[in-house]
């Protein structure tokens, strides 16, 4: 995995104009004071709570944690009050088998917290955005490249998410004695572009919250996939690249905002964003988009009537064979019926001959 350095980092970062070096500057300058360090990375064994969404960067980097870093994770999926979570928790359930099976000592079980973050109002009026949202609201936000609106908050609160890891931790240590001071997201480089609370900016401003309000000195916050002090800058595509090496099913994954059968693949942000970065990683994406299923249809029934006219052919000539998926005494077809009849007839010919 590599890392790039500390001024590539922070080049790469004045790029991004929802970043606030300011208060980077200020925030980790008083963990420097503090504690001596700004970020540090677990040791092997540690236990973490990790923030998992069934998406593909929590997922993989749910795997690094356990494959490269050997950390004791404990994954934290909220239930948000979305229709999509229970998309999301079976995503988040399927590599839970994986993980178990593979990594069986250092796997924990992930821990389910409802939470109501979207009022149940609210909820009800965001079904239909774009009776939800002002129309300006949609057309300052609508991107003429891509014909989407960027807007992505659709009543969430996605900063406060972080927080409730802090009760998890609460429970683990009051239940199970297990202390967990390194706190982790799926938060990568390109997110904070439009999100402001996914910029590193919002990352340190959690941390440092987080700390203060838990009176935790050793508290961490971050993501293992954009963190300056490691050089981490791992998007999307390098994410889905590493998860190709690990031998990870991305396709099992959930991103879509939408609650089909399957995703939606080109009517939201996400779907847009995931199948770009499949295709900028060189992976063959293998999930099925409810916006190629059409084709996916066309291609079984083209199949299924190959299949049906083939096997229906060889019936006909009589040259279907007896193997262990088709057994049959006799394929009893007009042609060989008549085949049949025409043998009768000229045996009887013969006798008769030979009898006069």
């Amino acid at each position: 995995m590599s890392t790039i350095s500390t001024e590539e980092f922070v080049a790469r970062l004045a790029k991004k104009p929802l970043e606030n070096f300011s208060a980077i500057e200020h925030i980790e300058e008083f963990f420097l004071r503090e504690r001596g360090y700004v970020f540090k990375l677990p040791k092997p064994g540690m236990p973490v709570i990790h923030l998992v969404s069934g998406g593909v960067e929590s997922t993989v980097l749910w795997g690094l944690m356990l494959e490269k870093y050997h950390l004791c994770v404990y994954p934290l999926f909220l239930r948000r009050g979305t229709k999509r979570w229970e998309k999301e928790r079976r995503a988040v359930d399927f590599f839970s088998k994986f993980y178990r099976a593979r990594y069986p000592k250092l796997f924990r079980e992930p821990f389910d917290m409802g939470l109501q973050v979207v009022s149940p109002e609210v909820e009800v009026a965001i079904r239909k955005p774009y009776q939800y949202y002002h129309p300006q609201r949609i057309l300052d936000a609508y991107r003429p490249e891509t014909g989407i609106s960027t807007l992505l908050s659709l009543g969430g609160f996605p900063i406060a998410y972080p927080f409730y890891g802090l009760s998890y931790a609460s429970y683990l240590w009051d239940h199970h004695n297990v202390r967990v001071n390194h706190f982790f997201s799926g938060v990568a480089p390109e997110d904070g572009g439009l999100v402001a609370s996914q910029t590193i900016t919002a990352l340190r401003v959690t941390m440092l919250v987080m700390s203060i309000a838990s009176a935790n000195a050793v508290l961490q916050f971050g993501s293992l996939a954009f963190e300056k002090e490691y050089g981490l800058w791992l998007e999307k595509k390098d994410l889905i690249m590493l998860g190709a090496r690990m031998g990870l099913p991305l396709e099992y994954t959930w991103s879509c905002y939408g609650a089909g059968s399957q995703q939606c693949g080109d009517r939201c942000l996400t779907c847009l964003h995931r199948r770009g970065a499949f295709v900028a990683a060189g992976i063959v994406d293998k999930t099925l988009y409810s916006c190629d299923a059409w084709l996916e249809k066309v291609k079984r029934r083209v199949v299924s009537a190959w299949y049906r006219l083939t096997s229906s052919s060889l019936r006909d000539r009589g040259t279907v064979e007896e193997t262990e998926t088709w057994k049959h005494e006799e394929v009893k077809t007009p042609w060989k019926q008549n085949q049949r009849r025409k043998s009768d007839i000229r045996s009887q010919e013969i006798k008769k001959n030979i009898e006069g």
